[in-house]
C-alpha cells in the first residue's frame, strides 16, 4: 500500500508541476514573453546588469539606431516604436492608450500604469514637438485608432518591437521591450534629469528602483576616467 501511495503522490505531482507550468508559460506569453519576478523582487529590477555580467538595457546609440530603423515600417509600428521609446512605457500600458491620452496642449502623453495593485495610477510624460506633429497627422489621417492607438495583442506588440531590432541589428539579452524601458532610464540619468523625476516618468514606486540606473556608464563618466588613460 505504501509504494502505491508514493506512486500516487509522484504522479499528483507531476500533474500538479505539468499545470503550473502551462500556467506560467501562459502569462510569461502575456508579459512581455519576459519571467515573472518573484514577490521579493517587488517587481523591480535590482541591477542593470545580469547575472552573468551583461547589460539589460540599450544604449543611447541602440536607441538611436531603433528609431532610424523603425522610421523605415508602417506608421503604425513607427509610431508603436517612437512611444515606446520617448517614454520608457511597458507594452501593456503603450497598448492601452486612446486618442484622449496625448495632450497636445500641454504637450505630454498621460499614461495609466497597469502594474498598481487595487489602485488606479495615471502618469504623465512631455513629448518633443515633432513627435506630437508626427501623431496628429496619423491620427488626423486615420492612421492611428482614436479608441485604441494600437489595437495589438501584446504578442504582436512584442514581436514588432522586435522584429525592428533585428533589422537594427540590435542582439542580446537586452534586445527586448523591457531593455527599451531600461535604456529611456539610463539616457535619462545620463542626461541630468533628476532623479525623481525620472521615478515619476517610468511610474516607479521606490526611488531606489530608479537609481539603478545610476550604475550604467555614460560619456561622462568614461571622459572623467580617460584622464587615467593619458600617458606621461
Amino acid at each position: 500500500m505504501k509504494t502505491k501511495e508514493i506512486i500516487c503522490d509522484k504522479i499528483a505531482n507531476n500533474v500538479s508541476d505539468s499545470s503550473n507550468l502551462r500556467i506560467i508559460n501562459h502569462i510569461d506569453n502575456h508579459r512581455d514573453l519576459e519571467i515573472l519576478p518573484s514577490r521579493k523582487s517587488n517587481n523591480s529590477p535590482q541591477t542593470v546588469f545580469s547575472r552573468e555580467g551583461h547589460r539589460k538595457y540599450l544604449t543611447i546609440s541602440e536607441i538611436n539606431s531603433f528609431i532610424d530603423t523603425a522610421r523605415q515600417y508602417d506608421p503604425k509600428v513607427y509610431s508603436f516604436c517612437l512611444m515606446m521609446a520617448m517614454t520608457g512605457c511597458r507594452i501593456s500600458e503603450a497598448l492601452s492608450l486612446n486618442y484622449s491620452s496625448i495632450d497636445f496642449v500641454e504637450k505630454n502623453v498621460t499614461i495609466m500604469c497597469l502594474k498598481k495593485r487595487g489602485k488606479i495610477i495615471f502618469r504623465s510624460v512631455p513629448l518633443p514637438l515633432w513627435m506630437l506633429n508626427d501623431f496628429r497627422r496619423w491620427l488626423a489621417s486615420g492612421i492611428l485608432m482614436h479608441d485604441r492607438l494600437w489595437p495589438w495583442s501584446r504578442m504582436t506588440a512584442y514581436r514588432r518591437i522586435r522584429d525592428v531590432m533585428i533589422s537594427a541589428g540590435i542582439s542580446g539579452k537586452h534586445a527586448t521591450p523591457r531593455g527599451l524601458r531600461h535604456g529611456f532610464g539610463v539616457r535619462a540619468v545620463q542626461a541630468k534629469i533628476p532623479l525623481t523625476l525620472i521615478q515619476r516618468w517610468l511610474g516607479h514606486e521606490d526611488i531606489k528602483t530608479t537609481a539603478i540606473y545610476t550604475a550604467a556608464t555614460g560619456d561622462e563618466e568614461r571622459a572623467i576616467a580617460s584622464q587615467m588613460w593619458k600617458k606621461k
